[in-house]
């Protein structure tokens, strides 16, 4: 039985920040303490299965991966990482994780699960300083004591109706996986936070 692709095609790369570009915006007192840096990404993929196929999904992926066992958690497989974004949900995310998508998504049948490439639907604003978590505090209803979020976990939560999956990279430091359609307005509404810390955003490749 070959394996269910929602995806087949690779849509082309789209630069999903419009007109936003580099700026630096000081506070009042000349400091920028909150620093902003938005790519697109070179590889997205989503494994997901049904309610109560969880089981069987981990047990496929688990010889060529890394397989965190509750959702938030987080592993690495060299500069590729995979989250448990949700209860019957993975993303595989990094620079070689298409040689990885392709090894598991060929290990898949349609009754264990499927894979969906997502990386042209998300892109990564990397945030960080010593303003960050008061300035995303005001933007999701996350609570981000270390305790209660700690590094290398991920929350999914949103902010005006929009979705987000965050990851704490550093005590001050995260990155935010934004839908590329509403990501200048996303991107925007970050740097309206960070003003009262100051802000610079740099637009990177991906």
């Amino acid at each position: 039985m070959s394996p269910a692709i929602l995806s087949p095609l690779s849509p082309a790369k789209v630069a999903p920040f419009g007109s936003s570009m580099a700026q630096r915006r000081p506070n009042r007192d000349g400091l920028v303490q909150v620093h902003l840096r938005a790519s697109t990404l070179v590889h997205l993929t989503q494994f997901s299965t049904w309610i109560g196929g969880w089981p069987a999904l981990a047990a496929r992926l688990s010889p060529l991966m890394p397989v965190p066992t509750s959702t938030g958690q987080t592993a690495r497989q060299g500069e590729d990482w995979i989250a448990r974004t949700g209860p019957d949900e993975l993303w595989l995310i990094g620079p070689h994780g298409s040689a990885l998508s392709s090894q598991a998504t060929s290990a898949l049948t349609p009754d264990i699960g499927h894979a969906l490439d997502l990386s042209h639907a998300r892109c990564r604003l990397s945030v960080q300083g010593a303003g960050v978590v008061p300035t995303l505090q005001k933007l999701f209803a996350l609570d981000f004591r270390e305790a209660a979020f700690g590094v290398n976990e991920v929350r999914l939560t949103g902010a005006h109706h929009l979705p987000a999956l965050v990851h704490r990279t550093a005590s001050h430091a995260f990155d935010l996986y934004l839908h590329t359609t509403y990501a200048h307005d996303q991107v925007e509404s970050v740097l309206d936070a960070a003003l009262e810390w100051g802000a610079e955003l740099t637009l990177l490749p991906a």
